[in-house]
């Protein structure tokens, strides 16, 4: 069972500033993320699954502007938190794993580097416990070490995006959010990158949040999903109830949209 409830958002909006008329991109979503919970965030593209994602990180980019509701960590209200405070909440506590590897990775510096920085940001560990760090990490992700002294662009899609999960996972941070890390990713590397993510997770006990457009994904490595469409939280049960008892037609149509292994399609396959 999870308890305690780490992550609350009420009533949150986003809007995009514009000349005539602001655009409401997040319309009042309420939703609460608890301690070892994965939470499958669902839902077309452009629907503000990303947007929400920068919004609890207050990482919204102008014209993106919060236009209400609250954001509550641990009790303390994000919103509250002057910079310096949000540094300490960002990567240590709430880490962000983004869909484009290549834009998460600098691609003129090798990935030991990389890690590094992203450590010395938060702690003052000595040489010697960063390194064992990087190392930890790359055991975690299922790379070999050797890859410390590679640039992204020698490394494979699924590599890189290992990479970026072990520098997300680098503090031990107590919610991770996913945003579509696996889209690009041939079906193989994807399920071993989530297996092992799953694998992690269980041994660490720290909340995920996947961002994903494939409700079937979201289903097989979730404990609960929240379906978005039009800005709005439309449908949120746990992974098995929504599988079995979708109530809204939004969801449905999610679901019929994948085919299903189990389905007898032969018989209605106009080309028998």
């Amino acid at each position: 069972m999870h308890e305690a409830r780490l992550l609350e958002i009420r009533n949150l909006s986003v809007a995009f500033a514009d000349a005539e008329q602001d655009i409401l991109c997040l319309d009042r979503i309420s939703l609460d993320i608890r301690a070892g919970e994965i939470l499958g965030l669902v839902g077309e593209s452009g629907c503000g699954k990303s947007t929400l994602c920068r919004a609890i990180l207050r990482s919204l980019r102008a014209p993106a502007y919060i236009a209400g509701g609250r954001i509550f960590w641990k009790g303390r209200d994000l919103f509250q938190l002057d910079e310096e405070g949000l540094n300490k909440v960002r990567w240590r506590e709430i880490a962000l794993v983004v869909q484009s590897s290549l834009d998460a990775l600098n691609p003129v510096m090798p990935v030991e580097r990389q890690l590094v920085d992203a450590m010395r940001v938060h702690t003052d560990w000595t040489r010697t416990q960063e390194l064992t760090r990087c190392h930890e990490l790359l055991d975690w992700v299922g790379l070999p070490r050797r890859v410390l002294k590679s640039y992204p662009f020698e490394m494979s899609g699924g590599m890189r995006q290992r990479v970026v999960i072990a520098m997300a996972l680098a503090l031990e941070p107590q919610l991770l959010m996913m945003d579509e890390p696996t889209t690009a990713l041939d079906v193989v590397t994807q399920a071993e990158i989530l297996g092992r993510l799953r694998d992690l997770q269980e041994k660490q006990g720290f909340s995920v949040i996947l961002v994903t457009h494939d409700l079937p994904l979201a289903l097989d490595f979730c404990d609960s999903i929240a379906v978005m469409s039009g800005g709005r939280i439309v449908e949120m049960e746990t992974a098995g109830e929504l599988a079995e008892n979708p109530l809204h037609p939004y969801t449905v149509r999610l679901l019929q949209a994948f085919p299903r292994p189990d389905a007898e399609r032969l018989s209605e396959n106009p080309l028998r």
